[in-house]
């Protein structure tokens, strides 16, 4: 299904026999405009979508590449579009034309300019970011004002699409074995396996990268954001070889999940004897009838790799966390 999110103005779904899935690196950007828009915008655009994330150290999570119109056929079938032009005789601004409806192209010449979002519209599971505007002006005018919309559309549909392609096919006879042997379950990927199985606590593991989905679970009747901090450095020391928690760089929020509260903990694990270290991201949840607090907990062990992708793939499966 092809759909476009005309973001300002207007909403859109029309019908698509795109069958070919996107290509390409879930975190690289291609931005397709005419040369000259990209000499005059290209430090905008890049401010735009290389924002930091602290994730184990401050960087963007974004590649950005340019591909120039004449190219863009080799290009358009790539998980991440970005296409900038304006109407006055430019290339790329025709491509823009056979994306959006009349009433759209209308809008940009009576406004001055306008972002859109088509998924799906020419291959499945592709993102395309349009910033059409009436001249050059406008167009400089909008990525000035926009760019934390900008960031915040890839960021949140890629983090999305990376989620949905996760939980696609997993592993059910897991899922429904650990349903009625612990009383819960997960949608595990068929790539992990359990590697560890004790009292009270299970690990499953994915490599190259190294990726962690540990599940451990206690009696209690003291729940609150210290009990599951404290508790999550008890874990790490006993069931993770000594791995410690950099205080400096965590964070724990208070959420609601599945209708109950949780207190959710992200920062960066490191283990010295073994050298190791990289993000975890941990829910504490509290089944009140039971008594229960239950620690679903990621980490990722990923050398010079964009631990975000896996980060998200990680945050879709310990999400799919349920109850008996």
């Amino acid at each position: 299904m092809k759909k476009i999110f005309l973001l300002f103005l207007l909403f859109l779904v029309t019908c698509s026999e795109d069958v070919y899935y996107a290509a390409g690196k879930e975190d690289e950007v291609f931005v397709v405009a005419d040369s000259g828009v990209w000499k005059e915008l290209k430090n905008l655009i890049k401010e735009s979508l290389y924002k930091d994330v602290r994730i184990v150290h401050e960087k963007p999570i974004f590649t950005v590449k340019y591909a120039e119109p004449q190219n863009f056929r080799l290009k358009q079938k790539r998980k991440n579009l970005l296409l900038i032009g304006s109407g006055t005789s430019d290339r790329t601004f025709e491509f823009i034309r056979n994306i959006l409806p009349s009433d759209a192209l209308s809008k940009i010449e009576s406004q001055g300019a306008g972002i859109f979002l088509a998924e799906n519209f020419y291959a499945e599971g592709q993102i395309v970011v349009v910033i059409g505007a009436k001249d050059m002006t406008s167009l400089k005018d909008i990525l000035k004002k926009k760019q934390d919309t900008l960031f915040n559309i890839f960021q949140g549909k890629i983090k999305e699409r990376i989620k949905t392609k996760t939980l696609k096919q997993f592993n059910e006879r897991l899922s429904k074995r650990m349903r009625n042997q612990y009383g819960w379950s997960l949608k595990l990927p068929r790539q992990y396996f359990v590697s560890r199985d004790l009292d009270r606590f299970v690990r499953f593991i994915r490599r190259h990268p190294d990726r962690f989905i540990s599940i451990y679970w206690e009696f209690t009747d003291n729940f609150d954001a210290q009990y599951c901090l404290d508790e999550r450095k008890i874990i790490a020391k006993i069931y993770y070889r000594g791995d410690q928690i950099d205080t400096t760089r965590t964070k724990i929020e208070g959420f609601k999940f599945r209708g109950r509260d949780i207190f959710v903990i992200s920062g960066v694990w490191q283990n010295e004897q073994y050298v190791m270290g990289g993000p975890f991201l941990t829910y504490c949840i509290y089944e009140p009838k039971k008594k229960t607090a239950y620690f679903v907990d990621g980490l990722i062990f990923a050398p010079g790799k964009n631990k975000w992708v896996y980060l998200c793939e990680l945050e879709a499966i310990i999400e799919s966390f349920e109850l008996n």
